[in-house]
C-alpha cells in the first residue's frame, strides 16, 4: 500500500494562504521594480525621436558644416596670401590654416549620407587611405605637365584622389617648402585651385543641408522624401553616431598598428604630415561625444544621452575611458607607435573604442533603433 503522511486540513490552508500572501508581496515588489527600470529606460515615443532629430541636426550637423565651409574659405585666402608673398610667415599662416580646415572636416566626417554622397563629396574632401599612393602619383603629373587649362577647363575631369584635403597637406607640409621649388609658380597654382575645390564643396554642402535636409528632418514623412519616417530618420543619424567609432578603430588604429611594434607603419596614419594623427581622432571624439550630449545648446534636454536613460552614467563612463585612453598616446604618433610604448597605448585606445562601441549599439537595439550593416561593410 502506498505510504500517506496525515496532515491537517486547517494547517496545510494555512500554511497556503502564507504562502500566497509571500509570494503576492514578492511579485508586486518585482512589479514596481519592473516597471521603475522601464519607465527609466522606456523606448522612447514617436515625437522624442523627431525632436531629437530636429535638434541634433540643427544644434550639430548644421553648426559643423558651416564651420567646415568657413575654415575652407580662410584656406583658400591663406593659400592666396602665400603664393602671392612667399614666407617663412605666409607659409606658416597657410598652414595653420589647413591645420584648422582639417578639424573642422573631423567634426562632420562621421556623417556619411545626405549632400555628401553626390558625387563623392566625401571622397573629393579626404580620399583617404591612400593604400596605392594615388594621391602621390597623379599629383607629380599634374604638377609636371604645367597644363593651366586643366586647372581651369578641365578641372572636373581630374581624379578625385587630388582634389581635396590630403593634397594640400601634401603641398603644404613637403619636405621642400613651397617658395623654395622651382616649379612653385604652378604648384601655388593647383594649391590654390584644390583649396578653392574643397571650399566649393563644404560651401554646397552648408547649404544644401540648411535648405534641403533640415526640412526632411522637420517632416520626415513627407511624400517622396529622404526618409520613410521619423524612425528612420533617426536611424539614419545614429548610424553617424556608432559606425565612425569603428572606423577610427579600424582604419585610424589598427591598420597602422599591424599585428605588432615591429610591424606598425607610422606612413598609414591619417594626416601624419602635418601632425595631426592624434588630433584627428581627438577632433572625431569630441565630435561624437557632442552629438551625444549637445552639450551647451537648446537641444540638450531632449539629446541622446537623455533619450538613453540610466544607461547614461555608463556610456559616460565609456567618454571618460576612451578620453584617458586617447591622452596617453604620445605624439608624434607616426614615429611613437612604432615604439613599445607608443603601441601600447595606441591598443588600449583601440580596446577602450571597441567597448564604447559594443555599449551604444546594443543600448540603442534596446531602444528600437537596429542600426543594420555597417555602411563600410563589403567595402
Amino acid at each position: 500500500m502506498p505510504y500517506f503522511v496525515s496532515q491537517n486540513p486547517n494547517t496545510t490552508r494555512r500554511s497556503f494562504l502564507k504562502n500566497r500572501r509571500c509570494f503576492n508581496a514578492l511579485f508586486s515588489v518585482l512589479v514596481l521594480v519592473f516597471t521603475t527600470v522601464s519607465a527609466a529606460n522606456a523606448t522612447p515615443s514617436i515625437e522624442q525621436w523627431k525632436q531629437f532629430n530636429i535638434n541634433t541636426v540643427t544644434h550639430y550637423v548644421l553648426p559643423n558644416y558651416d564651420a567646415l565651409e568657413t575654415n575652407a574659405n580662410r584656406l583658400v585666402a591663406a593659400n592666396q596670401s602665400l603664393c602671392k608673398k612667399t614666407s617663412k610667415e605666409t607659409l606658416t599662416f597657410a598652414q595653420n590654416t589647413f591645420i584648422a580646415t582639417m578639424a573642422a572636416w573631423q567634426k562632420i566626417q562621421n556623417v556619411r549620407f545626405g549632400p555628401v554622397e553626390i558625387s563623392e563629396r566625401h571622397y573629393s574632401l579626404q580620399f583617404w587611405p591612400d593604400k596605392k599612393n594615388h594621391i602621390g602619383k597623379r599629383l607629380v603629373r599634374l604638377i609636371d605637365s604645367k597644363d593651366r587649362q586643366r586647372l581651369e577647363e578641365s578641372f572636373a575631369s581630374l581624379p578625385i584622389s587630388i582634389k581635396g584635403l590630403p593634397a594640400i597637406e601634401r603641398l603644404l607640409f613637403s619636405e621642400k617648402p613651397i617658395s623654395i621649388n622651382d616649379d612653385a609658380s604652378f604648384r601655388c597654382e593647383v594649391l590654390v585651385r584644390i583649396s578653392q575645390e574643397v571650399h566649393n564643396v563644404a560651401l554646397a554642402l552648408s547649404n544644401e543641408w540648411h535648405q534641403q535636409m533640415l526640412p526632411q528632418f522637420s517632416d520626415a514623412t513627407q511624400l517622396d522624401g529622404y526618409f520613410e519616417d521619423d524612425i528612420d530618420a533617426a536611424t539614419t543619424l545614429l548610424k553617424a553616431f556608432v559606425e565612425p567609432l569603428e572606423h577610427i578603430r579600424d582604419l585610424k588604429l589598427e591598420r597602422p598598428l599591424g599585428s605588432d611594434a615591429a610591424h606598425a607603419k607610422g606612413k598609414r596614419l591619417e594626416s601624419w604630415r602635418s601632425q595631426q594623427s592624434k588630433q584627428n581622432i581627438a577632433n572625431n571624439i569630441a565630435s561624437i561625444k557632442q552629438f551625444y550630449t549637445l552639450a551647451g545648446t537648446a537641444g540638450e534636454s531632449s539629446s541622446l544621452q537623455q533619450l538613453v536613460g540610466n544607461e547614461a552614467q555608463e556610456i559616460d563612463a565609456l567618454f571618460t575611458k576612451v578620453e584617458l585612453a586617447l591622452s596617453r598616446v604620445p605624439t608624434p604618433m607616426k614615429n611613437t607607435i612604432e615604439t613599445l610604448d607608443g603601441y601600447a597605448a595606441a591598443s588600449e585606445l583601440t580596446a577602450a573604442l571597441t567597448l564604447l562601441h559594443e555599449k551604444l549599439k546594443g543600448t540603442l537595439t534596446a531602444m528600437g533603433i537596429h542600426l543594420g550593416f555597417n555602411s563600410r561593410d563589403g567595402d
